[in-house]
């Protein structure tokens, strides 16, 4: 609106000169110029306020527009990490914490005894994760003037997801394989479920990196999905604030608030994390780049 501005009072402009001709041969015509020149100068002065309050509305509108979109993002993002909470809360952590306790008794008992230490094989299948996914990654990509760490956590989130998946899917292939003993010459179920060397001198651990890599994609989901509900937080309410200043009359949104304090023992250690944590967080205020500022 503000690059037509120009053409705009152009015409204004030119659409007056053939009043002039006409208005010279006339009586009063001092008068009528008076009357053109100020008709003139409201035309011009009305197209540049017009203009005005058009772009600082336009304005307004994309702010309160990318306001709800964060609300909606935040919404998934939580679910997405309270799947990944209660998943480890109800199956994830005692299965890991079972398995890590099995192994350290079996590691110091020899290969001969194991079978007869009364160790149980937990043969739960899980089924794959569908949190959406898809819908988040397409608001915080597409939709937001989104920050750094918004854009690498979505991207880790999705990709935590796919390869968490992906363990479950082959940890349920092998628990499959134990229920129907379809197992290599010479092994039994508890050899290939705790590692036992069997035959001559050959191992199978496959279960055992499975259940490490179950555990570690599933803290990744809950550490990138919580990490970017801060982001997104952050984000909004620096939108809401910019909203306050430039209409200070009108009814302003909130951004929602998520709190997974209550989950505070199921959340990994922030340690794990440092050095990406390190190198990819960025102050929102000290982006410069957002797609409003770049439409004035």
């Amino acid at each position: 609106m503000v690059n037509e501005l120009p053409l705009y009072i152009t015409e204004v402009c030119w659409s007056y000169f053939p009043l002039l001709g006409s208005a010279i041969t006339q009586p009063g015509w001092r008068d009528l110029m008076v009357s053109v020149a100020g008709a003139l100068a409201g035309a011009c002065g009305g197209a540049l306020g017009a203009g005005w309050i058009s772009k600082k509305s336009g304005a307004r509108e994309q702010l309160l527009k990318e306001a709800r979109e964060v609300n909606a993002a935040l919404v998934l993002a939580m679910e997405t990490t309270n799947m990944a909470l209660s998943m480890k809360k109800h199956h994830i952590q005692d299965l890991v914490e079972t398995y890590q306790t099995q192994l350290s008794v079996v590691k110091d008992m020899p290969a001969s005894l194991v079978q007869e230490a009364g160790l149980t094989c937990d043969l739960r299948q899980l089924l794959k994760v569908s949190p959406p996914i898809s819908e988040l990654t397409d608001i915080v990509l597409r939709r937001l003037s989104a920050t750094a760490a918004s854009i690498a956590c979505v991207i880790r989130l999705e990709e935590a997801i796919n390869h968490l998946n992906f363990a479950l899917s082959k940890r349920n292939e092998l628990i499959e394989a134990l229920k129907t003993d379809a197992l290599p010459q010479g092994a039994t179920r508890t050899h290939i479920f705790f590692g036992i060397p069997y035959g001559n001198g050959m191992r199978n651990e496959e279960y055992a990196h499975l259940i490490e890599s179950i555990s570690l994609y599933t803290n990744d989901v809950i550490f990138f999905g919580s990490t970017l509900c801060e982001s997104l937080m952050e984000h909004g309410n620096l939108l809401i604030s910019k909203l306050r200043k430039s209409s200070r009359f009108r009814v302003i949104p909130t951004i929602a608030e998520v709190d997974f304090s209550s989950a505070q023992d199921l959340m990994p250690d922030a340690k794990d994390y440092e050095s990406w944590s390190s190198g990819i967080r960025v102050r929102e205020s000290d982006q410069s780049s957002h797609w409003w500022r770049r439409s004035q």
